[in-house]
C-alpha cells in the first residue's frame, strides 16, 4: 500500500495531444535506424507506440504529483517516488530576496545542483512539508515533463514545475525550477514512480505588492472552471485573449478564449 490516494477518474483521462507531440518530436530521432544514402529511414513504429504510452503515463503521474502539492499534501505527494528514493535537498528556509524590477524581486533558492540523498517516504513527506510551510497559500503547482528517455521499464527525463502562491509575509511568488529525474514502473501499483529529482536550479519572483486586480467579474467576463486536471476540466484547452476596435466606435473591444463560449 503506497502513501499516495486519488480519484483514477480524474488522473487517469486521456490527455494524449501534448504527449505525443512530445513523444515524437522529443523521441523520434531515436527511433529513426541508420538508412543507406537515397533510402527513406526506417522508423520503428512500435517502440514510438510504446515510448508515447509510458510518456503519457509518466506526465499523468506529475499531473497527480502537481494535484497533492497544490493540496499541500506532503504525504500524499512522497508517494508518487519510489522507497527508498534520491533527492535533492528541498529548501526549509527562505532565501533573502533581491531586487529585480520596481516592484519585483527576485530569489535564489538554489544556484546550482545539489548532491542526491536516499530518503524514505516519510522523510521525503517531512521535507516537502517543511518546503511547502514556507507558503501561506498554494493557488497552483505543475510539474512537466520536458524531455524523456524509455529503458524497458526505467526511464530518465527533464522536469520543469512550478509552485505559484503567497508567501509567509502574504506577498504573491512564483517558485519555478528544473531538474534530472528518473523514473521506475511499479508492478504492484501499476504506475510510474520518480526514482531520482535533482533539482538543477530553482528560482522564484514575488511581488511587493498586488499589480493586478480581478476585473473579468465586474466586466461579467468571469467564469468558474475546476483546476486543471480535475473532473470537468481535464482536456487541454489554451486560453487567451485580443484587443482591437471590432465595431470601429473609438474604443478598444476584447476578444476573449476559453474552454466555454468565446466572449466579445
Amino acid at each position: 500500500m503506497t502513501p499516495n490516494h486519488r480519484d483514477d477518474s480524474v488522473t487517469r483521462k486521456t490527455r494524449t495531444t501534448p504527449v505525443r507531440l512530445l513523444a515524437w518530436f522529443v523521441l523520434a530521432a531515436e527511433a529513426v535506424a541508420p538508412a543507406p544514402q537515397g533510402n527513406p529511414a526506417a522508423v520503428d513504429r512500435a517502440r514510438l507506440e510504446t515510448v508515447e504510452e509510458r510518456s503519457e503515463a509518466i506526465a499523468n503521474e506529475l499531473l497527480a504529483l502537481s494535484e497533492a502539492v497544490r493540496a499541500t499534501d506532503a504525504a500524499r505527494a512522497a508517494g508518487y517516488f519510489t522507497e527508498p528514493a534520491r533527492t535533492s535537498r528541498l529548501p526549509s528556509q527562505a532565501a533573502a530576496p533581491r531586487p529585480k524590477l520596481k516592484w519585483i524581486r527576485e530569489r535564489v533558492w538554489q544556484a546550482q545542483p545539489l548532491p542526491l540523498r536516499t530518503l524514505s517516504w516519510a522523510e521525503l513527506a517531512a521535507e516537502w512539508g517543511s518546503f511547502l510551510a514556507l507558503f501561506s497559500s498554494i493557488e497552483d503547482a505543475r510539474f512537466k515533463l520536458k524531455a524523456s528517455e524509455e529503458i524497458g521499464s526505467a526511464g530518465r527525463g527533464k522536469m520543469s514545475f512550478y509552485l505559484v502562491g503567497r508567501n509567509s509575509d502574504g506577498l504573491r511568488e512564483r517558485v519555478r525550477g528544473t531538474a534530472d529525474a528518473a523514473f521506475t514502473y511499479s508492478d504492484p501499483d501499476r504506475n510510474w514512480k520518480v526514482r531520482e529529482f535533482a533539482i538543477t536550479s530553482l528560482t522564484s519572483l514575488l511581488s511587493s505588492r498586488d499589480l493586478f486586480s480581478e476585473v473579468a467579474e465586474p466586466a461579467g467576463l468571469a467564469a468558474t472552471l475546476p483546476r486543471y486536471g480535475e473532473s470537468g476540466n481535464s482536456g487541454f484547452a489554451w486560453h487567451g485573449a485580443a484587443a482591437g476596435d471590432f465595431d470601429a466606435d473609438g474604443f478598444m473591444d476584447l476578444f476573449v478564449t476559453s474552454p466555454l463560449p468565446y466572449r466579445l
